[in-house]
């Protein structure tokens, strides 16, 4: 009886090897995989079309400084409330919109017409598309809702180890346009040169954003409205 036993533990053990591996060698590679990615949550429209709200996303942990980046980061401000936003100006960059066009350093960005569509989170609102590109090569569409007083700014110059940031949904962003308010460490850390009669509206934004202040970039939305496992960028 022992012996016709010996062979059917062996078999087993042969049968199950696959799963002994995944857990011996899977496991702890699941477990570093979510130590350096974070899960957030969309609550704006201020990144459509790329990101919309109610998206669920997971970003990897880490700073990103890339011109035409995605960034996760604390609002200057406060230095708790996370924002998203993409990366236009670089230290040392002067940035400056004219009738919507983002000026990088006296030159206009690349901007092509890809027609008219509905915004996602404002139905029935008809908002325009554009594809950017920048300098780098990196390109991405954003949505333009018509004059606007944010479309013409004062020109911005970007201090050392600071960034400007934009929102894709250009309209509908209170990004690195909008003064970050007095007394916040935004100020103390990357100045506020923007004259009062020269700010673009009375609501506060994000100002510039030090580089400390990155602390993930986003790579997949896992569900979304309509779409899931969809790489960001």
């Amino acid at each position: 009886m022992a012996d016709d036993a010996t062979p059917a533990l062996n078999s087993s053990l042969v049968r199950h090897w696959p799963l002994f591996l995944f857990v011996l060698i899977g496991g702890p590679l699941i477990v570093a995989y979510m130590l350096m990615v974070r899960p957030f949550t969309i609550p704006s429209q201020s990144m459509e079309p790329t990101l919309q709200r109610g998206d669920y996303m997971l970003a990897l942990n880490g700073r990103s400084t890339q011109r035409g980046d995605l960034a996760v980061f604390r609002l200057p401000r406060d230095g708790r409330t996370f924002y998203i936003s993409r990366i236009i100006g670089l230290p040392g960059d002067r940035v400056q919109l004219r009738d919507g066009v983002v000026f990088l350093n006296g030159r206009s960005i690349p901007r092509v017409a890809l027609g008219p569509t509905e915004d996602p989170g404002s139905p029935g609102l008809i908002v325009q598309q554009f594809r950017e590109t920048l300098p780098e090569g990196r390109s991405f569409i954003v949505f333009d809702r018509g004059p606007q007083t944010a479309d013409n700014t004062p020109v911005y110059v970007v201090p050392p180890r600071c960034y400007f940031m934009l929102g894709d949904n250009r309209d509908n962003a209170l990004d690195s346009r909008f003064n970050p308010g007095p007394g916040s460490s935004a100020t103390a850390r990357c100045p506020w040169t923007i004259g009062p009669d020269d700010d673009i509206a009375p609501q506060l934004g994000v100002g510039y954003v030090p580089e400390e202040n990155f602390v993930a970039r986003p790579t997949w939305v896992v569900f979304g409205e309509g779409r899931s496992f969809q790489r960001v960028r």
